[in-house]
């Protein structure tokens, strides 16, 4: 079990994470009494001695704390911060919980324990520097020769020039964060096992120039870049990928935006991936060129493939905002047929597919089925032609039918009554929710027999935001039940289930 607890330190407060031991009440009886004197001046070497509440002896006993959590107003951190690390010689683990965090607060972290292998950054963070400063030096900062997980998680949001946030603030925040992460990730080419970073300021450049054996997994996510920033985005990621040989997990997962053409390369056409690029297990790629040298793997290993869109292309369709900012070059039924036919995954479990149908579409819902022996989970985003038509979701389910060791089946199909949304239309909403339980639970019945570990059916209701899966699951025992669990978002792969009823 771990426990948390919140401290007042100088930088406000410190949340620590430690097991629950036999010693948990003597250590943090000692740490609470060193915190104490952080703020006054340190005797040298001298070992620090506190009493145990006790038997009132005297020890050097350390916290075994795992873990810090800084949250507070970065522009009151003093020249302390930090401090309180001298104490916690185990920590291996330190997370920022604000939108700008001080580039000087985590230089000081870093510098005061040495031994972090873990850092992490809320969604929509930026590094911040005050004004007058000069950007920080591109060097490797003292522990990132020992890091091994990296989150700097992105938010879409956070490119939209406003008001507030006009282009030239923005291309210096991404100036900032590119200066930033390529400080604290280029030191740690040998040890970093997990990184997660913004896909148009991570280093990309400077880690194509370096090994990294021990990576198992990289995000890149955000906005791709516009023009030339693309094209070398796009030459970098086909030189870094290769000399990764361990990964196990990418995820290049970026929205694409409007005055821009074209979809988003991988590894190039020329380049083929290498026979030593083998251990990959999941490899989830949003609007990918379907020319690609990435759909040439031999991935022996991948149990889980995702080919979609970011964000969602209803969302894009339905939000004016988004449809202002961001294409949605989805994948026709033809090239998504064409990709998957040059891979070779002959273990995947999982499986996504976002797409618009076109005369391929039955060949490549019989694709699927033929295959990939072992899928388990599938999940279609099937939008109707541009022109236009019915959709047979009995004919679409019944193909599907076939994969016998289907255990989730997650169907978003474009229907044509589908009103979209209508929070506050009751008289039109309530309606279009019969009509889509009908349809749910006609395609658990098609399915019901032939599937036996099937454990339910889930179809998208747009109707009202956020968008909903509608799960429809039977035991059993013929014993019928409804979930409502909200669709992914744009900025997340999921979100918790809800059991509000939507109609």
């Amino acid at each position: 079990m771990i426990y948390s607890i919140s401290l007042l330190s100088n930088f406000g407060i410190i949340v620590v994470h430690f097991p629950v031991s036999l010693n948990a009440v003597e250590d943090f009886a000692t740490f609470v009494w060193r915190l104490s004197l952080v703020s006054a001046p340190l005797g040298g070497s001298r070992p620090l001695k506190c009493p145990h509440s006790q038997s009132g002896r005297t020890s050097t006993v350390t916290p075994s704390f795992h873990s810090a959590a800084y949250l507070k107003d970065p522009d009151r951190v003093m020249d302390g911060f930090g401090t309180e690390l001298m104490y916690l010689p185990s920590v291996h683990s330190i997370a920022f919980y604000d939108h700008d965090v001080p580039w000087v607060a985590v230089q000081r972290c870093l510098a005061l324990c040495p031994g972090v292998t873990n850092l992490t950054f809320r969604r929509s963070s930026t590094f911040h520097v005050p004004f007058s400063s000069s950007l920080p030096e591109v060097r490797p900062v003292l522990a990132s020769s020992v890091l091994e997980e990296c989150s700097y998680p992105t938010s879409l949001m956070t490119s939209f020039p406003s008001h507030s946030r006009p282009a030239w603030l923005i291309q210096n925040k991404i100036a900032l964060e590119r200066l930033c992460l390529s400080s604290l990730i280029l030191g740690a080419d040998r040890t970093a096992r997990d990184l997660r970073l913004p896909i148009g300021s991570a280093p990309l450049k400077e880690m194509a120039e370096k090994d990294w054996p021990s990576m198992r997994s990289l995000v890149l996510e955000g906005e791709f870049p516009r023009g030339t920033d693309s094209q070398q985005l796009c030459t970098w990621l086909s030189k870094v990928l290769p000399r990764m040989p361990g990964l196990r997990r990418l995820v290049v997962r970026a929205s694409v935006p409007q005055r821009t053409s074209g979809r988003i390369s991988i590894l190039g056409h020329p380049s083929p991936l290498p026979p030593s690029f083998s251990d990959l297990e999941s490899l989830t790629i949003t609007y990918p060129d379907p020319h690609d040298a990435i759909f040439s793997l031999k991935a022996p290993r991948l149990v889980k493939l995702s080919i979609r869109d970011w964000p969602r292309h209803y969302e894009v369709r339905a939000v004016q905002y988004y449809r202002e900012r961001w294409r949605s070059p989805v994948l026709s039924a033809s090239e998504m047929l064409s990709s998957l036919r040059r891979m070779s995954t002959p273990k995947l479990t999982s499986l996504e597919l976002v797409y618009v149908a076109d005369d391929a579409d039955d060949d490549l819902l019989h694709h699927i089925v033929t295959t990939f022996p072992y899928l388990k989970h599938l999940e279609l985003h099937r939008y109707r032609r541009p022109e236009g038509e019915h959709v047979d979701y009995e004919h679409i389910v019944g193909t599907l039918a076939e994969i016998r060791t289907l255990v989730t089946l997650r169907l978003n199909l474009d229907f044509e009554e589908d009103p979209g949304r209508c929070m506050n239309q009751v008289s039109i909403r309530r309606p279009w929710a019969h009509l889509l339980n009908e349809r749910g639970w006609r395609a658990v019945d098609i399915l019901d027999g032939v599937c036996p570990e099937l454990e339910y059916v889930q179809l998208v209701f747009h109707a009202q935001p956020p968008s909903t899966w509608v799960e429809y699951r039977q035991d059993a025992r013929s014993t019928r039940a409804i979930v409502y669990a909200p669709a992914a978002a744009s900025h997340e792969d999921s979100m918790p289930y809800s059991t509000v009823p939507l109609f």
